[in-house]
């Protein structure tokens, strides 16, 4: 579930991302438009002209406007920190796995180690921006389809301590 969650803010990200460098170039295109508009009606005084760089300056205030009210490069931030905030429990939970699987095991500081993790990740979820269903489509995409955080028996195995592998073949 963490695994999950992590990739949902991650593509969260990348569409907030996206959407902050083409709202940006949308302002650029409307400011120049605005200018070039103001700049070629003064010396041609064409009334049509005048309307025309008007609307487009009441459509660069508009846009202006829906930028402050929705800003995608905040939201990009607060998924970021989200995904980090959860790989870094995400790894806290291999450790605890491999702990768990150790011949030393103390099982009473594992379940304490289990709480303490699952209490952070559960300030995680509460405090993480809420995410899309796209970003969650492509999260599902991007962990069965593309294999991403899914590793092989063998690279598993390279990831783990020598005494906890399974196999004893070498990384590719």
């Amino acid at each position: 579930r963490v695994v999950w969650t992590h990739k949902t803010h991650e593509k969260d990200r990348e569409l907030s991302s996206s959407r902050a460098k083409q709202d940006k170039w949308i302002n650029v295109v409307l400011i120049s438009l605005t200018t070039t508009g103001v700049l070629v009606s003064i010396p041609f005084g064409e009334p049509w002209l005048t309307i025309a760089t008007a609307l487009l300056a009441f459509v660069s205030t508009g846009f202006a406007l829906y930028q402050v009210s929705f800003s995608p490069e905040e939201s990009a931030y607060k998924h970021r920190q989200a995904a980090k905030s959860l790989l870094i429990e995400r790894d806290n939970l291999v450790l605890l796995i491999e702990k768990l699987m150790a011949s030393d095991t103390d099982v009473e500081k594992i379940r304490k180690d289990a709480n303490l993790i699952i209490q952070r990740v559960g300030h995680v979820y509460s405090s993480a921006p809420d995410t899309t269903s796209k970003a969650f489509e492509l999260a599902g995409k991007a962990l069965k389809f593309n294999e991403e955080f899914t590793f092989s028996e063998t690279e598993l195995d390279w990831l783990l301590p020598e005494q906890l592998r399974v196999n004893d073949s070498s990384p590719e």
